[in-house]
């Protein structure tokens, strides 16, 4: 751990029976005969039901070929050609989410924005610094209330109804930390925090996860001795080539500092995966009293001064 001191075009189509809009990856109509399905879905696993949905039909025969449909929260009718197919479902309501290469099962991607620190509320305006671990790593947005589900064996039938069901999951880890034995954590005014190695997407198709490394950053929140925090994220890479770094901002009238810590090992081998809880003793971290009563240093936000100091942890 190491302190330092800062100073395709598209044709649009209404679906049979539900407010659905359908996009097909081409402009021509499709030969084969359009059968009935009745999508459901149960959002059982999620805290509410999302505004909308968002179906997504490939044709397991021929890759080219797919149809995507939005739709509401609990699905709807819709006309797709009999055949066999790939189905990807998800809410499309996540105020973070974004979507990219929808046109094939396997490359169909959710992913979020880039960002930069200096964006966030604890940061603003702020030319904050960056481990040397990690400063080549984007800063991307965490990624929000998401959950999907999908499909592989469906089966449409001509001349019936058919009939698919999904009951998505939460596609999203949701992280809580901790950093105790700050000494003179009172001092501090301000705090904020980032995380590296982080994957920043998702394939929606098969799970996995996108394989550029992404750095989050992290609101923190001082907590009587502590500073506490939680964010989401899709997931990081369990490797042993994959480090991921928890770097940690105070603001102080004594002086600013940030601090990295090497959180890997938490990270990979807690019980729970999908619900992480990181504590980060931060012994060795000491917060200065001001220079003097009333005058002491208050650094402008631009004011960083790496002392290149080891703290043994």
């Amino acid at each position: 751990m190491n302190l330092h001191v800062f100073g395709v075009v598209a044709t649009m189509v209404i679906a049979a029976g539900v407010s659905s809009s359908c996009i097909h990856k081409t402009l021509c109509y499709d030969s084969r005969h359009l059968t009935k399905v009745v999508v459901n879905i149960d959002w059982a696993n999620a805290p509410e039901s999302p505004s909308g949905s968002h179906v997504a039909f490939y044709d397991a025969n021929d890759p080219t070929t797919f149809y995507y449909f939005d739709m509401e929260a609990n699905g709807g009718e819709v006309e797709v050609p009999k055949g066999n197919y790939n189905v990807i479902c998800f809410n499309n309501d996540s105020e973070t989410i974004l979507y990219r290469d929808e046109s094939s099962f396997d490359t169909y991607e959710a992913y979020t924005r880039t960002t930069s620190l200096q964006e966030t509320s604890f940061g603003a305006g702020a030319s904050l610094p960056r481990s040397s671990a990690d400063e080549d790593q984007d800063v991307v947005l965490c990624p929000t209330d998401f959950y999907r589900d999908m499909d592989d064996n469906v089966k449409l039938l001509e001349n019936q109804v058919n009939y698919v069901y999904f009951q998505p999951d939460s596609a999203i880890l949701t992280y809580t930390y901790e950093v105790i034995n700050i000494e003179n954590i009172n001092l501090a005014t301000k705090c904020g925090a980032a995380i590296s190695g982080i994957a920043g997407s998702m394939f929606l198709g098969s799970g996995e996860l996108g394989t550029t490394k992404n750095v989050l950053p992290l609101d923190a929140t001082i907590s009587g001795d502590k500073v506490t925090g939680s964010f989401t994220l899709f997931g990081h890479d369990t490797g042993s080539s994959n480090k991921n770094y928890f770097t940690l901002y105070i603001w102080s009238p004594g002086g600013n500092f940030y601090a990295t810590f090497d959180v890997t090992d938490q990270m990979d081998s807690y019980p729970d995966q999908k619900h992480v809880h990181l504590i980060i003793d931060a012994s060795g971290i000491y917060i200065p009293e001001p220079i003097s009563e009333g005058g002491g240093i208050e650094p402008g936000v631009n004011d960083w001064e790496d002392v290149n100091e080891d703290i043994i942890m």
